[in-house]
């Protein structure tokens, strides 16, 4: 898993959040992104093939939005 001061880069086995489209478990050998001020338990995002793939698109996809720290991060 990788974390930025604004968001996280991680494989489906990390997670216990549902695709909010079908409710499946998210795929445990693809990739997600998520801001870090995201809380829900819905995936923030489609799956990726690699983390370089989800990391690329995290940057591109978060690129103007402002992102808050979590307290404690």
């Amino acid at each position: 898993m990788k974390t930025t001061n604004t968001y996280r880069v991680f494989r489906g086995d990390e997670t216990k959040q549902l695709n909010g489209r079908t409710g499946e478990a998210a795929n445990p050998g693809r990739w997600y992104y998520e801001p870090l001020d995201y809380v829900g338990a819905v995936l923030w995002s489609r799956p990726y093939d690699t983390e370089v793939e989800a990391d690329e698109a995290a940057v591109q996809g978060l690129k103007y939005r402002t992102v808050r720290r979590r307290e404690g991060s």
